[in-house]
């Protein structure tokens, strides 16, 4: 099954990548690398995240306090949050009454600043992997 970005939440992941890069290529490599395994893991199950609203589930990514927040849709997954699990619990339900609603709709575009490590990450938000 295909996976899709909600906007914020490439965002989020684009955000998430940049900090553990600061700090260690390593760490942002180990991490974009546990965020594929999840990803492949949802794309193959996509119902084996844990039901946290109505349509919505989690996954929490091995090694990182991050949590995968999306919904399953006819034919796509939809990322809608890539949410820290220390931070600001429940954030992400606004954007889920806003995609009820459909006003929360589009593709993460890979910004000009996205350089050669970002690769993998750039082929993804552009749905080429």
């Amino acid at each position: 099954m295909k996976l899709r970005y909600l906007s914020v939440a490439g965002l989020e992941f684009r955000d998430a990548i940049a900090w553990y890069r600061a700090r260690s290529v390593g760490a942002a490599r180990h991490f974009n690398e546990e965020v594929v395994v999840a990803e492949k893991l949802l794309a193959q199950h996509p119902r084996i995240g844990k039901r946290v609203e109505a349509e919505a589930r989690s996954l929490c990514v091995n090694d990182f306090p991050y949590t995968l927040v999306y919904l399953v849709e006819k034919d796509e997954i939809l990322i809608v949050a890539m949410a820290h699990q220390s931070r600001r619990p429940g954030y992400w339900m606004d954007r889920l009454r806003d995609i009820r609603i459909g006003l929360a709709k589009g593709e993460f575009e890979v910004p000009d600043e996205v350089n050669a490590h970002n690769a993998v990450v750039a082929a993804r938000f552009n749905g080429t992997s």
